[in-house]
């Protein structure tokens, strides 16, 4: 009988492999879970934006600080640059001031604009955390308990200063590399290693232009690319004693030279582009006078001079300065004023009579010196005279008429004044202040005593502040009826911190231990991107402290929070990065029947992958790049 091949036959089989899904199951939980994910992480980042817009913001009251760069971003928003120039005009970057005057324009409160920049740091932490684990729920938790750390909304946070920012980008910095390095590691499309690569770039260049401690932000940037070119390169060690030597595809090879020319082009375009405004505009190519200045290595050559016992926290005494004025014509010129009676920077912060210049105070009393004998009525001239008075100090000290310490970089020059007993005890006591978290998280002071025409100067140009002393007076009050959120929400942090890095610290040791001991612990590494950028964020925390220990010695007081934001970004994210990967690790071992999405490849029930593992891997890499 013939068949009809029309009819029916029976129903296919759909083959599944061991720990695999059929075709179509479970899509739906899975984006279910992803929206509820995204409806998560936009509602940690209200919320955040919410309460950072109930805390006042105290106007910073000197010249020298708030009230430039409120004078600062007034002149960019208006589109006159920096205003005339002044002794004041590039002594401080453009980076905070182009935040506010941003804000302005864009008609955002200043706060929100700084806690948005935060945001996105969060948010770059908790994608490497997300590309390292495949895990949604863990990455998004992350990003919720990074959003509303507290020290966003306290005293330290919410001064018209750049410290906050800084931070911020310091962040932003450092785990944009980290998602960049993934993103050429995997394979990624060009796009996303394009877009990774510019905010890497981007971000790197604001925190250059915001403040002059910029080379600090190296060593945690080199940490991140080296740890992954360590990681990479064991794990190309390991696939080609397995498969042999390969070729690799043009794509491949493209990928990490097309992130070097974009970060790079990123990173350089908008410092070039200041300094040729600058030098346009005043005749200098500078991007602040403090960071690339001659003016910095004048006073570093001055600190060097040694005449008797060295006095604490007094870079340039009394007996310094007379040396000086008897082989300089430079430093004579700035006498007058410096040796004045009635110099208020004398007197400035002043606990033992007689009173000293401190080293917080020097500077701007020598500019301000500068200022007074006709030097900083041109940018040119100011740039020469202390070339000037650097070279005439330098040149006493080559000819053994002054007895100098060594000539070391500008900026290194306080290392020489910072015993090391006393560096050791300001080093411990800081790092003791940052894990406790102190003077982070502490209230607002609000104001009520500003006068009329410096507020005026400040509503200008910041949007959402009081109009008035009475107006201040009732926004303290609604703070205060909130300030029981803040404070609750600052004891939590503080022991949840020290948790997390129990966590990290202990979970890291126990995991290091069951892999040597127990076979089912020895999986491909997915957790090293984790480890990398953990430790290179680790790194951070240490120079941070290390700069300011160097400067709590040698030149002011420094252990306060304003300068412990950054060292705390990263604490805070280095233990969310840690604590997130020894949860992730642990998972994975408890199911030892399902699928892990590791780095690399695909590893089921938790064996070790096999040569047609690593062979299946290698072809399908090539594939994608063809």
């Amino acid at each position: 009988m013939a068949v009809d091949e029309r009819m029916p036959g029976p129903p296919p089989v759909a083959v599944v492999r061991p720990g695999s899904r059929p075709d179509g199951a479970g899509r739906t939980p899975g984006r279910t879970s992803t929206v509820l994910c995204l409806l998560t992480v936009l509602m940690a980042a209200a919320v955040s934006l919410v309460l950072k817009r109930g805390v006042p913001t105290f106007l910073n009251l000197s010249p020298y600080d708030g009230l430039l760069f409120a004078r600062n971003a007034t002149s960019l928003a208006d589109g006159d640059w920096l205003g005339r120039f002044t002794d004041l005009t590039l002594v401080k970057g453009i980076g905070y001031p182009a935040l506010m005057a941003f804000a302005h324009d864009a008609r955002i409160e200043l706060g929100q604009a700084e806690q948005l920049v935060y945001l996105m740091a969060a948010l770059a932490v908790a994608g490497c955390i997300l590309a390292a684990t495949r895990r949604k729920v863990l990455s998004t938790g992350c990003f919720v308990f990074l959003a509303l750390a507290p020290a966003n909304f306290g005293a330290a946070s919410n001064d018209v200063v750049r410290d906050n920012l800084y931070a911020s980008l310091a962040l932003l910095f450092v785990a944009s590399t980290a998602l960049l390095c993934l993103a050429v590691l995997r394979g990624a499309r060009i796009v996303w290693i394009v877009g990774a690569g510019l905010l890497c770039g981007l971000s790197g260049a604001w925190a250059w232009v915001t403040r002059e401690e910029g080379l600090s932000l190296v060593p945690p940037v080199l940490a991140v690319v080296v740890g992954f070119g360590v990681v990479t390169w064991r794990s190309s060690r390991r696939r080609r004693r397995a498969l042999g030597p390969g070729r690799r595809s043009w794509a491949a090879a493209a990928r990490p030279l097309i992130a070097v020319l974009v970060v790079g082009a990123s990173f350089a375009a908008p410092l070039v582009a200041v300094a040729a405004t600058n030098a346009e505009r005043y005749g200098v190519a500078l991007t602040d006078d403090m960071g690339s200045g001659t003016f910095l290595r004048a006073y570093a050559d001055w600190t060097r001079v040694e005449v008797g016992d060295e006095q604490r926290r007094v870079p340039i005494d009394a007996a310094q300065r007379r040396a000086v004025y008897a082989v300089s014509g430079a430093a004579r010129e700035l006498a007058p004023y410096l040796e004045r009676k009635d110099n208020p920077w004398r007197y400035e912060d002043c606990r033992t009579r007689p009173c000293e210049f401190g080293g917080g105070w020097m500077v701007w009393a020598i500019r301000d010196a500068a200022a007074e004998a006709g030097h900083f009525d041109d940018a040119r001239e100011a740039q020469a005279f202390f070339v000037r008075l650097a070279a005439e100090i330098d040149g006493a000290c080559t000819r053994g008429e002054l007895t100098c310490s060594s000539r070391l970089p500008a900026g290194l020059q306080p290392v020489q004044r910072a015993p090391a007993g006393e560096l050791t005890r300001s080093y411990g006591g800081m790092a003791g202040d940052l894990l406790l978290s102190r003077d982070l998280f502490e209230p607002v002071e609000v104001q009520t005593d500003v006068s009329p025409r410096t507020r005026a100067e400040y509503t200008a140009i910041i949007l959402g502040l009081p109009g008035s002393n009475a107006a201040a007076a009732a926004e303290g009050a609604q703070y205060g009826d909130r300030l029981w959120l803040y404070e609750g929400l600052g004891a939590v942090y503080r022991s949840a911190v020290l948790a997390l890095l129990a966590v990290a610290l202990l979970g890291g040791i126990a995991v290091l231990v069951l892999r040597r001991r127990r076979p089912r612990w020895r999986a491909p590494r997915r957790e090293a991107a984790l480890v990398v950028l953990g430790s290179a964020l680790a790194v951070g925390v240490l120079v941070r402290l290390g700069l300011l220990a160097i400067v709590d010695v040698a030149e002011y007081d420094a252990a306060n929070g304003r300068y412990q934001l950054t060292s705390h970004v990263f604490l805070l994210a280095a233990v969310t990065v840690g604590a997130a990967g020894v949860v992730a690790v642990v998972r994975d071992r408890r199911r030892p029947g399902s699928v892990r999405r590791a780095v690399g490849g695909v590893d089921q029930a938790h064996r070790e992958p096999d040569d047609r593992d690593l062979r299946a891997s290698h072809d399908q890499h090539h594939a994608e790049d063809r």
